[in-house]
């Protein structure tokens, strides 16, 4: 009797491998994330805005699922413009969430959240953060015309009865 090579055995013991890498795989992805998302809103930094806002904010996790930003009025309604569970695998820090046009809302006070959840439904106090702001697109003092609002016209015709002008041109050939 000749000495071959022993199929069944060799089979086996392939086959042994291939399950202990399986189940060592399955056993890692089992492991249970304990730590919710940590998260805040890094922008705006005002408690007033007017025009066109940039909120900015960062979410941190290592198994991150999703990301709401709520903004809500006075009456607690929600805005239309909210953005809720919106998928995002990755963590990000200071990322422009919405450009956020406050000239097409009234004034007064909003209210803006922002929650995360990771794969493993993970929250705690750290995972929702809100903020106030006073939206204010009534242009009344000298202060007020900041952030843009100084503007140079050469023209009497005004688009809005709230610009600020740093200075006006007259047409010197007027009177030639």
């Amino acid at each position: 009797m000749s000495k071959g090579i022993n199929m069944k055995k060799i089979l086996f013991i392939i086959s042994g491998v291939i399950a202990s890498l399986f189940l060592t795989s399955v056993t890692a992805s089992a492991v249970e994330d304990l730590s919710a998302p940590d998260v805040q809103i890094t922008s705006p930094i005002d408690s007033e805005v007017s025009g066109v806002v940039d909120i900015r904010g960062s979410v941190i996790d290592e198994n991150l699922s999703s990301y709401s930003l709520i903004i809500r009025n006075d009456n607690g309604d929600i805005e239309n413009i909210s953005l809720i569970n919106v998928p995002q695998e990755t963590s990000f820090v200071d990322q422009s969430l919405l450009s956020w046009n406050t000239k097409l809302y009234p004034d007064g006070l909003y209210a803006i959240t922002l929650s995360a959840t990771d794969d493993f439904g993970n929250v705690d106090q750290g995972s929702t953060v809100e903020k106030i702001f006073e939206v204010n697109n009534n242009v009344d003092t000298v202060i007020d015309c900041r952030n843009g609002g100084w503007m140079t016209s050469t023209d009497l015709l005004f688009t809005n009865q709230g610009d600020c002008i740093s200075f006006f041109r007259a047409n010197i050939n007027a009177n030639k």
